[in-house]
Formats: structure tokens, sequence, C-alpha cells
């Protein structure tokens, strides 16, 4: 989630369009309305539960009461960069800012809709170094693309907890972005629903067509609801689906375009459950060649380089062994 720099906010990416959609009338009722009606409010289709019983799941949980559709107000945000380094180390990857999981399409397929469901951690300060004084700070989101080095572009939604430097606490925020792996793409607060530590978020992507995305977002203890629609000339190509712990990085102290910044300082954020994960995978066409895809992930550790002496420490580590399907845990080490 790249920074802007800080002699201002960067300008608006070229051909980027941010809609929200019409609000749908008091009282309506996603679960039981007519398909066209959720197209016409742009909401997420319902899946079938006997097909996609892990997307059926999320979709009635976050239609479920209470529920209030309300305005995203997408708000540019000061936050930091999402360049992934990951590198296979036997059945796990290693990352120096990811830790989580993702799945790969196959057969011709990409992925078009994502989702998960946890709750925002409640951070405390982590125990690594931090020789810039720089704030505790990570990111929980779910997403696609961006795993792969050719794809140029990785649509993204999920909470950021931060620390500052004097131990208080930063108020949890959601947001989205459609991150560019070259070029301005800034992320946004979703300033119309609001999260506290030990909420619980439901956040789904869809993938319209190829360069538009809808995000969705809902707080199940407010039960307020906003959706994002957002076209971007950069298409999204659906070749890997991500839930992933971040460490984000400091681009207003990028030293150049190889550059992202210094990754901030982990906190102890305890452990995070990723729940009702899934996503769903379908042809080229945009028919749904496979109902249902296997929860069979790659799972991402992240690693920190610490001296005296000199190694790589695990800091970060996700497990789903034990867990039911479509459930992940990521645990501070």
């Amino acid at each position: 989630m790249p920074n802007p720099p800080l002699s201002g906010p960067p300008p608006p990416t070229p051909g980027r369009e941010i809609r929200d959609p019409p609000l749908p009338p008091k009282g309506f009722d996603p679960t039981t309305a007519d398909p066209l009606l959720l197209k016409e409010f742009w909401l997420p289709s319902r899946p079938d539960p006997d097909l996609e019983p892990e997307l059926y799941e999320h979709w009635a949980e976050m239609f479920s009461e209470p529920l209030l559709f309300v305005s995203a107000g997408s708000q540019e945000a000061p936050l930091s960069g999402s360049n992934s380094y990951c590198r296979v180390a036997g059945p796990l990857d290693t990352s120096r800012n990811w830790s989580g999981a993702y799945v790969l399409p196959h057969g011709g397929k990409r992925f078009t809709r994502v989702v998960g469901r946890w709750q925002v951690p409640n951070i405390r300060p982590g125990s690594g170094p931090n020789p810039k004084s720089l704030p505790f700070r990570c990111s929980v989101w779910i997403g696609l693309d961006g795993k792969k080095a050719w794809t140029r572009s990785m649509p993204q939604v999920g909470t950021l907890q931060t620390l500052r430097t004097d131990g208080s606490a930063e108020d949890p925020t959601l947001w989205w972005q459609w991150w560019l792996r070259h070029g301005q793409s800034a992320p946004r607060n979703i300033t119309g629903v609001s999260v506290r530590s030990g909420d619980v978020v439901l956040c789904s992507l869809s993938v319209v067509s190829a360069n538009e995305v809808r995000f969705h977002v809902k707080n199940k203890h407010t039960g307020y609801f906003a959706t994002v629609a957002v076209s971007e000339p950069e298409p999204v190509h659906g070749s890997s689906a991500e839930w992933i712990l971040e460490r984000p990085a400091d681009e207003g102290l990028s030293r150049g375009p190889s550059d992202p910044g210094p990754l901030f300082p982990l906190p102890d954020y305890g452990t995070i459950t990723f729940e009702c994960c899934a996503a769903r995978a379908e042809g080229a066409t945009g028919n749904q060649a496979q109902h249902r895809f296997p929860w069979r992930p790659q799972l991402i550790r992240m690693a920190q380089t610490v001296s005296n002496p000199s190694r790589s420490a695990i800091i970060s580590i996700p497990t789903r062994h034990g867990q039911p399907a479509g459930t992940l845990q990521v645990t501070y080490r």
C-alpha cells in the first residue's frame, strides 16, 4: 500500500474512476431480493449454496442483520506499500513483508471473486529492531494478483492497524487499493464504515470486467455495509488470490523506484484467524467453468534479518493444521 510523497498527495491515476453505487431503499433484503436488484445496486451475486458453499456462507453472513447500507466515502490515505517479495523454502514461501496464504487457478481459469472474514486485532509493540523509530504497523487484507512477477496490478481490501511512536494506538481503518507495480496508486480509507479493535469484518472483492472491480465491506458488529466500484486501465488477471497479514513499507523514505522504503516494524498482533476464505475460478469467457475451488493454499511465512549473530528470523507464521476448510491462522512470533 504505497505512501504518497512527503511533498503532497500524488496526482490522480490517469484513467482511474471511483464510484459509489445507488443505495438500496430502507428495508431492502439481499437474501430474498431478485438477482436483477442485486445487480442494480452493485451487490455481489448470490452464490449457489450447493456448488459454492464457502462463498455462500460468507455472502449470507455479509447480508445478515444488522445491515445498514452506507456510502463508502473513500478518502486518500497516507499508507504504505505492498511490494511482495517471496521465495520458495520447502513447503512454505518466505517473504520480507507478507504472511498468510495464496491459491493459484489452473486449467486456464482465472479468479473473479475472493472473500474473507477476520477480527480486527488489538496490537501491541513488537520485539523486533526499529532503528528509524517508525510506528508499528500492519495490514490485513484479501486480494487478487500480485503474487506473479508479471502482473502489473493488484486490487486489495482490508484493515490497517497502527501504534504511534508514543505507544498510543490509532483508530484502525478499512481501506481499499488497486495497487500498481509501476505508477501512483495510493490507498483509500473507507470512512463510511468505521471499525474498532475486536470488530469482525467481512470483505469481498468481485471482478466485473478486466478493468473494473467492486469492493464490498461490512462491520458485523455495527451492520454498516459499503460498496466501492473502481475502474483501472491496468487490468486484473485473476492469476492468484491472497489472504495476507502484511508488514508495509514507508514509501515516504524511499530512495528510488527500486526501493519501496524501510518496512514498518511489525507489531505483536497475536493471532489473526482468516475464516470463510474462498475464491471463484472461472473460464476466460466468463462462464463458471469450475464451481468450487478446493482450499489447498500455499502458505507464506514472514522473515526478518537480525544481527548478533546475523541470521534470518521467522517473525510471523501461518498454519491451517487442524482448522476447518476455508480457515487460516497467522501468528506473531
